[in-house]
């Protein structure tokens, strides 16, 4: 599966850091087919790194050497997942906005399931250090479906029948409008505003995020502000802003960087940390202290 626009940019970029030395490549490829193991090993890692040379290599398919053309084609395929590389190396950190830009980015259906798959382990990451703090687990329960309705838009308003089938959703900004039930993993690198029942899930956004009606079993990782605006139960959220919790909440941990507003009268079983800059002691935001030590939770 080709990544065609993301690698189209990377050989841009590569075009405009400096000019193609066609002979260099040429002679890199004639070297995959070389008697030499050490040779043909060299010049398989020199053309990983330079997808300058995707034009020559797509070429060399037709190359009559067998190994020759098996190794253009691993080469190939190692730049192609260069996204991939990407946004597995930003979860893996805990860089909640860089694994968002990234996706925000994703060519329209190239390796859908493998990204899906990336952003429903780094959900099931942030839970299991949830539970580990003593947390109740979220059961939002990701690998019950293997492949969920999909879509890619610039604003998304909620799918064609809103009737709890599980989603995996990208978009600039979404406005779930419709009242039935949700489930499955929402991204978006803006705003993600919910008018509905949710019921099972994650929320991953760079802008803010609203929540209009009863969360059940939720996550949510927003790089803004996030408002509950209904009773909640079994969430976990984490924002890097201000934190409003205007129904009651059960079960729940709830983490800012700033502040957070909530009735204690309404709350039970809860965690509830401000000024937190690495929650769970992994997110790490976009230029945020490193060494700042996370407050423990009231």
């Amino acid at each position: 599966m080709y990544c065609a626009s993301v690698i189209d940019t990377l050989v841009a970029l590569c075009l405009l850091a400096q000019p193609i030395d066609s002979i260099t490549i040429e002679t890199k490829i004639t070297k995959l087919s070389s008697d030499s193991f050490l040779e043909r090993e060299k010049a398989s890692s020199w053309l990983r790194e330079h997808p300058e040379a995707m034009p020559w290599l797509r070429k060399a398919l037709s190359l009559k050497d067998r190994e020759a053309v098996k190794r253009v084609a691993d080469v190939i395929d190692h730049i192609e997942r260069t996204p991939l590389r990407k946004l597995q190396t930003a979860t893996n950190n805990g860089q909640v906005d860089l694994a968002i830009a990234i996706l925000s980015e994703w060519p329209n259906g190239t390796y859908e399931d493998e990204a899906w798959s990336i952003i429903c382990e780094f959900a099931a990451r942030l839970n299991r250090l949830h539970t580990k703090a003593s947390g109740e687990e979220i059961r939002w329960l990701p690998t019950a479906y293997k492949r969920p309705f999909l879509s890619i838009s610039d604003e998304f308003n909620g799918p064609p029948d809103n009737d709890g089938t599980p989603v995996y959703v990208r978009s600039k900004q979404i406005k779930w409008k419709e009242r039935g039930p949700i489930a499955g993993t929402l991204v978006a690198s803006g705003k993600v505003s919910v008018c509905s029942l949710t019921v099972s899930g994650v929320i991953f956004a760079s802008g803010p995020v609203e929540i209009e009606l009863f969360c059940k079993n939720l996550i949510v990782c927003s790089c803004a502000d996030v408002v509950l605006n209904a009773d909640a139960q079994n969430c976990l959220v984490i924002a890097r802003g201000r934190i409003t919790c205007l129904g009651s909440l059960s079960e729940s941990r709830i983490i800012s960087a700033k502040t957070v507003t909530y009735k204690k009268v309404r709350t039970q079983n809860c965690a509830i940390a401000e000024n937190n800059q690495i929650p769970l002691g992994f997110i790490r935001w976009a230029d945020a202290p490193k060494d700042k030590a996370a407050p423990k939770s009231k």
